[in-house]
Order: C-alpha cells, then sequence, then structure tokens
C-alpha cells in the first residue's frame, strides 16, 4: 500500500495527485495550512481521546453490530467520530492539506498490519500463525474503512460479522497512537516552520530589504537552527514524472500492445510534469517554503486576520480567507466594506461639523458685535478635537453632534 502523497508546482499553483486525480491550488496553501491550524489544541483533544480508550471496558463478547448500537461505549465508534469531526475541519478550512494527511494514518495502520501479514506468509507451516495475522490485517482493514465511512454504517458490515470486538478496540489503539504521534510532530514543525518564513518570506521581517532567495542563502550560511533542524526532511523526499492525461487507454501489465492502442495513443498529446513525493506532509511543507523563496514570493501578515498568506503586491493588505461564515465574506471583503463604512461615517462627520461651521461663520459676518470671531475660531478648535474623537470611535454621531453644536441664536 503507497504512502507516497504528490505535489507539484507550476507558476502560482500547486498540483496535487489525489487518488489519481490532479487538484490545483494557490501557491504556497500547504505551508499556510499547517502555520493556521492550532496543532496544539488537536493535539491535546486527540490525547485526551486516547485516554479515555484507555478507561472504557472492553467486553469480549461484543460484537460489531451491538457496538454500533451503543457508541458511546465502542471504542472503535469514539475515535470514528472524533477523526471525522477532524479531517472535517480540515477539508472545510484548508482543503490541500486535508488531501496530504487524510489517509496518513490510515494507511500507516493498514501498512503495519499488511506487512505483518506478509511476513506470516512467508512461514506458511505456521497455519495458526497465519490464520491470526491474516485476522488482524481483516479487522485493520475494516477499522480503518469504518473511519473513513464514519458516521454511516458500512453497507459492506455485513462482511465483517465474524471479527470479535477485541480485535477492531487493537487497531483503534494503534491508530490513534500513530495521529498522536503525527499531530506532535505537525505542532513541533509549526514552531519551526514559523521561524523560518519570519526569516525567508515575511514582507516585514527583520531582513525584509533582501528577496527571499537571498534570505533563504543568508539562512544556509549562519546555519539558522531552525532551518537546520528541518534539513532532515529532505531525506524523506522523492521525484517522480506524473502523467497528466486522463484520456489515455489504460493497459494492464500482462496486457498486449496491439494496434488498436497504438491508434489511440497516436490520437492524443501526453502531458506530464515533475512531482515531489513523501509520505511525510511536513517534508513537503518544507519543500514548499524552499519553492516559495527562490520563486522570491513574498507573505504578509492579514490586516484583518493576522495570518500569513502570499501577496503578489504590496498593496495587498488583506487576504481572502472566508472570515465571516454566515455570510461568505473573505477578510477582504470585510476589509473593504469596512474601509467603505468608515468613509460613509468619516463624510458624515464632516458634514455635520461644516454645517455648523457654514452658519456660525455667515453669524460672525452678519452680527460680527454678537459674535465675535474669536468665539468662532475657540469653537472649530474644540470642535476638531472631538472630530477626531469620533474618527478614533471613542464617540458616536449623535455625542459627536451634542458636543460640537454652536451656541444658540442671539
Amino acid at each position: 500500500m503507497s504512502e507516497l502523497k504528490y505535489i507539484c508546482f507550476k507558476g502560482k499553483e500547486e498540483l496535487l495527485d489525489v487518488s489519481e486525480k490532479i487538484e490545483v491550488y494557490p501557491l504556497g496553501q500547504l505551508v499556510f495550512s499547517i502555520l493556521d491550524i492550532d496543532w496544539a489544541a488537536c493535539l491535546h483533544t486527540a490525547v485526551a481521546v486516547r485516554d479515555r480508550l484507555n478507561t472504557m471496558k472492553c467486553d469480549e463478547s461484543r460484537t460489531i453490530f451491538e457496538g454500533f448500537d451503543n457508541p458511546s461505549e465502542a471504542a472503535y465508534c469514539v475515535v470514528a467520530e472524533y477523526y471525522h469531526s477532524l479531517v472535517c475541519s480540515f477539508k472545510a478550512d484548508h482543503p490541500c492539506f486535508y488531501h496530504l494527511f487524510s489517509a496518513q494514518n490510515i494507511i500507516k495502520t493498514l501498512s503495519m498490519y499488511e506487512a505483518a501479514f506478509d511476513t506470516a506468509q512467508k512461514n506458511i507451516e505456521r497455519i495458526d500463525y497465519v490464520r491470526k495475522t491474516g485476522n488482524q490485517f481483516m479487522a485493520a482493514d475494516f477499522t480503518v474503512r469504518l473511519f473513513e465511512s464514519y458516521p454511516a454504517e458500512p453497507d459492506w458490515l455485513e462482511g465483517y460479522s465474524d471479527i470479535i470486538d477485541q480485535q477492531i478496540i487493537e487497531v483503534t489503539f494503534q491508530f490513534m497512537d500513530h495521529l498522536v504521534e503525527s499531530l506532535s510532530l505537525l505542532n513541533c514543525f509549526q514552531t519551526r516552520l514559523l521561524q523560518i518564513v519570519e526569516f525567508g518570506l515575511d514582507a516585514q521581517g527583520q531582513y525584509a530589504e533582501l528577496k527571499p532567495e537571498q534570505r533563504l542563502h543568508l539562512m544556509q550560511a549562519v546555519q539558522f537552527e531552525p532551518y537546520v533542524k528541518c534539513l532532515s526532511l529532505y531525506e524523506k523526499l522523492g521525484v517522480r514524472r506524473r502523467q497528466l492525461n486522463y484520456d489515455a487507454p489504460e493497459l494492464s501489465p500482462d496486457a498486449p500492445i496491439t494496434k488498436e492502442t497504438i491508434v489511440a495513443l497516436k490520437a492524443i498529446e501526453l502531458t506530464s510534469a515533475k512531482f515531489y513525493c513523501s509520505s511525510d506532509v511536513c517534508a513537503l511543507a518544507f519543500l514548499e517554503f524552499e519553492h516559495l523563496c527562490m520563486a522570491n514570493c513574498c507573505v504578509r501578515r492579514c490586516g484583518h486576520c493576522g495570518r500569513y498568506f502570499l501577496s503578489f503586491s504590496q498593496n495587498t493588505c488583506y487576504c481572502d480567507r472566508i472570515a465571516d461564515v454566515e455570510r461568505g465574506r473573505s477578510c477582504k471583503d470585510i476589509a473593504a466594506m469596512a474601509k467603505y463604512l468608515n468613509k460613509v461615517r468619516r463624510d458624515e462627520a464632516k458634514a455635520l461639523y461644516r454645517k455648523y461651521a457654514n452658519t456660525y461663520q455667515m453669524r460672525c459676518s452678519r452680527a460680527s458685535a454678537c459674535y465675535p470671531r474669536a468665539a468662532y475660531e475657540d469653537w472649530k478648535d474644540e470642535a476638531k478635537m472631538h472630530l477626531d474623537a469620533y474618527q478614533r470611535g471613542e464617540i458616536d454621531l449623535q455625542q459627536l453632534d451634542e458636543r460640537i453644536r454652536i451656541p444658540e441664536k442671539r
């Protein structure tokens, strides 16, 4: 079972090979996802779920169907529900990261049991051992498929009726161990990633006068510790050339090369791209960071949400993340609306001030004895002070009106 994930960088986009289907995302999404997610909170919850499993009683006589009828008492249902909520949050807010992470722990768990079964088959004379590891592998297959399909009750459940509850619980514990390990690694990596992004990519960072590629060189030259600690991730990376065509004829390894095959291939224009692959999401994110540096991409903190985003213009201060879910408005939308409303407020305040100032000035011109020019100038100074307070949001329009209102007509 392959654990490799594939990613390719092209211009301002990155391509993910997800289950033999290419998905396209804006460049930098993997780095930003790892920076944005609260891994400490994720890890804390995962550890709490694992600790809860240790307190749950295992009824060896209970069947799978009885476990589904009482999900709060079945360890695998508890974990399935938690895992479902975790990956759904990733899918909603960080789809690029979701596709690279969602199957990672499932594959890792299943591969462990698959490897044990493959080893057992080499000792075929030990029938009981082969049967035992085969049953464990089948239990692992059931359990991880349950995690993938939850909360729906799978239609293939009937085929696993002979698996005892205890076997599924054993796999569940192994899966949670793998998940806690993954979240712990991501939590540690997030800290290092933030430090190297601040050093190498931040448009307002300490070394902003240098281009990102120059900052990357500086980081390497001075052996910046967070960067050095990430270098071992390169050992987990590989390179593959992947086809981007889906209209190419499907051929099995043993299929003969026929004239029809030749004709079908001649009729299409094949394209491919160089993909980087790894079983470690952190390795792919570190690779993406260096790609951003060498492409001289700069990142900024959004003026609304405070998170990093890729800025292709010095004038861009807000990101496109959805900040108002109910209205579907992004940080950029909210900032534009706030700017508009601030302009409306300023215009209202200025109109009110001009109305009073014009009236006062006219009275001074027509009846200077009753309305001395010096009193008018004093009023203007005080009114402007209150106008500034309004612009800072310290008072509302009604309070401003009350404070700058001119004297009654004499």
